[in-house]
């Protein structure tokens, strides 16, 4: 595993460990629902995230994860990521699973041959 590959792993494993956003609606009153703005403030996070880390990502990836996450996940992660990330909410397996398929998001550097 390349070193940019590790940092975006331990950056994914953290943030979808405190991150996840579903499709429902804004306007549902079912606190376990989340919202398009639950997603917009995961993916918001990873990407800053991985920017203050130092890691290229691509966002269309990333967006691509995150839409796959449960509702319930999502609502978690969505208000992880407007207290800042600090905490560390119990997802599901499946949402657990999603942080390791982060790692593909990761851009690797251009080489330059000399």
């Amino acid at each position: 595993m390349t070193h940019i590959t590790r940092r975006f792993a331990a950056v994914g494993a953290t943030l979808l460990i405190t991150l996840a956003t579903s499709c429902g609606s804004d306007e549902s009153s079912d606190t376990t629902s989340a919202s398009t703005a639950d997603r917009a403030d995961i993916v918001n996070f990873l990407l800053a995230q991985a920017g203050n880390a130092g890691v290229e990502v691509d966002s269309d990836c990333v967006l691509g994860v995150v839409a796959r996450l449960s509702d319930a996940d999502a609502k978690l992660l969505g208000d992880s990521a407007r207290a800042g990330g600090g905490d560390s909410p119990a997802l599901s397996p499946e949402g657990e699973a999603l942080g390791a398929e982060l790692n593909a998001c990761a851009i690797a550097p251009a080489t330059t041959v000399g």
